[in-house]
């Protein structure tokens, strides 16, 4: 069974790092195939985060939920959630990690009051996670690997971090872009859910058809 979700308002478990920089607030993290990265420990954060989960053996820990992962995979961390990364092998996986207020519009329209208004305010959640086998999943795949690409067009990395920013215009763009449209494929195949609501399951999401130095202690 799944626990409840707690409220993560412990100062002491909030990360207290920057992701991406102050005007836009999204980073790049990268593990690829290190036998030493220590993982990410017990920690939360305002921003939305998207772990893409390519090779090895993991164990994420989600609100005290343990999740087992040894294939391909998408998970969703959603603000707020104590969440840690355990590494059991050598890996690659990645993650992208940032604010919502980054994809606000300034007109006010549907997609303004039904899913970014209301994912502003923790009041919409993320799937926890999407398999190959979901239909969505390969439009995910591909959105995201066009964010990843958008990255290293443009970006570096800041020194002593663990993480790619750009300042890029085109490239931030690019990035908008392609979270904006895994926001639409969430909510095309209903995948998105309102607070207090649990996560939707694989059987309600089936009913509507040597780039970085070892990772960060935080993330």
């Amino acid at each position: 069974m799944q626990k409840t979700e707690p409220s993560n308002t412990n100062p002491t478990l909030k990360e207290q790092k920057d992701h991406g920089t102050f005007s836009f607030p999204c980073g790049l993290y990268e593990t690829y195939d290190d036998e030493n990265w220590n993982g990410v420990k017990h920690h939360w954060h305002d921003e939305l985060e998207i772990l893409y989960f390519m090779e090895g053996k993991f164990e994420l820990v989600i609100n005290m939920n343990i999740y087992t992962i040894t294939d391909e995979c998408f998970y969703f961390v959603n603000s707020g959630e104590l969440h840690s990364i355990l590494a059991k092998t050598s890996v690659k996986e990645s993650a992208v990690v940032f604010h919502p207020r980054i994809l606000n519009f300034d007109s006010y329209d549907i997609a303004q009051s039904r899913i970014l208004q209301p994912m502003m305010k923790g009041e919409l959640y993320f799937p926890r996670c999407i398999k190959p086998e979901h239909p969505v999943f390969s439009r995910l795949k591909q959105e995201y690997l066009e964010i990843v690409n958008a990255f290293y067009q443009n970006g570096f990395a800041p020194i002593n971090e663990y993480q790619m920013v750009t300042n890029d215009l085109a490239s931030q763009l690019f990035i908008r872009a392609g979270l904006l449209k895994i926001l639409a494929f969430l909510e095309q195949y209903q995948l998105l859910s309102v607070k207090d609501a649990p996560h939707p399951s694989w059987e309600r999401q089936t009913a509507h058809r040597d780039r970085y130095p070892a990772g960060p202690f935080y993330r």
